[in-house]
């Protein structure tokens, strides 16, 4: 007779990373290794995923968007986290217009 006291599960499943959206602002920077990256000014650095938009294939150029980022470091750079698709640009509201003959 045999008493099955536990199963024990020895394959590993795949699992999907937690997917952020968040506001990116910083440069565009490339390591040695020609991967294209986001420096922000506290110092994390976002991979951008393949294929790289073309206009963000050039140094020092600005990035100011709402994106999509794995925070795990599933990238092929290493970096503090990975952007998986640039999203819309980040836009301003108007100032409001200040009223200095208020008829109240």
């Amino acid at each position: 007779m045999v008493r099955i006291v536990d199963i024990l599960d020895t394959v590993s499943h795949p699992h999907n990373p937690a997917v952020d959206r968040m506001q990116i602002s910083g440069r565009i920077a490339k390591t040695n290794d020609d991967c294209w990256y986001v420096q922000t000014k506290n110092g994390k650095k976002y991979e951008l995923q393949d294929p790289v938009p073309k206009k963000y294939q050039r140094k020092g150029v600005r990035y100011n968007r709402y994106s999509l980022v794995i925070s795990s470091v599933d990238g092929a750079c290493n970096l503090d986290a990975v952007i998986i698709e640039v999203g819309r640009t980040v836009k301003r509201l108007p100032r409001a217009k200040a009223i200095y003959n208020d008829p109240r």
